[in-house]
């Protein structure tokens, strides 16, 4: 690479990030350019770029600002990993867009014009479209993504499993009228709580919209393959509260 400085104005350009970004950045020290010109303008040398393009990265991947500085400072990801994990990030988003390009390009290819289309179809591509919005905001759907590139495909399988497991031996204790509060469906709800903390990283906010978008939507997750109603959400809801 080449070890050519820029001035702010020209990194602004030459990237895409505003100049107001970067002085924010160099405010909280988060990417200080290494040196500056006699004048006092900032100059960002390679490893400036290198710092900006991992910031960068992360921030898309849904990392806060103040996890970003740590994450960076203490030296626990290398610039091929943050790249590595940005690449999986944009290949789930492009899987998630084509899926939707599929639906529509079905719709369209069963179908002459609008008029001749059922308006149950319509109503369907708009609630596929917007169902996550409804619960999830962007910051916390970036967060979901990163939290799934973070955690690996194998043990997002294996968490998985867990869940289709736990969910089937909390519906047979419900259908035994089990008391929620009894010792055996408060030890199913501290395992219940510890895969959720594993889904969210613990966020306690993400966590309440994923409860309420599984609550609001039964039918996806039992896409998936998660036997999950109105009913057995409310009886964990008891028994997580006596084991609070």
């Amino acid at each position: 690479m080449s070890d050519k400085t820029l001035r702010i104005g020209q990194l602004a350009e030459r990237t895409g990030v505003s100049v107001r970004t970067l002085r924010y950045y160099d405010q909280i020290d988060l990417l200080k350019p290494a040196r500056s010109t006699t004048a006092g303008y900032r100059l960002y040398d390679q490893a400036d770029i290198l710092r900006l393009q991992q910031i960068r990265s992360l921030r898309q991947l849904g990392f806060s600002l103040q996890a970003i500085h740590h994450c960076l400072d203490q030296q626990q990801v290398s610039i091929m990993q943050v790249l590595q994990m940005h690449s999986r990030h944009m290949r789930e988003q492009l899987r998630l867009l084509s899926q939707m390009c599929d639906r529509i390009d079905s719709v369209l290819a069963h179908a002459g014009d609008a008029d001749s289309l059922s308006i149950d179809v319509f109503l369907d591509l708009i609630k596929a479209t917007t169902m996550f919005e409804q619960h999830y905001t962007p910051e916390q759907l970036e967060q979901l993504s990163a939290r799934k590139q973070q955690v690996g495909a194998e043990r997002m399988a294996e968490v998985e499993q867990a869940w289709r497991d736990l969910i089937n031996t909390v519906r047979h204790e419900q259908q035994q009228g089990t008391d929620p509060a009894s010792p055996r469906m408060r030890e199913l709800a501290a395992r219940w709580q510890v895969l959720i903390d594993e889904f969210t990283g613990g966020d306690g906010k993400l966590q309440a919209a994923a409860a309420s978008y599984n609550r609001d939507n039964p039918e996806t997750a039992q896409q998936h393959g998660f036997d999950l109603d109105a009913e057995l959400m409310a009886y964990v809801g008891r028994a997580m509260q006596a084991e609070k």
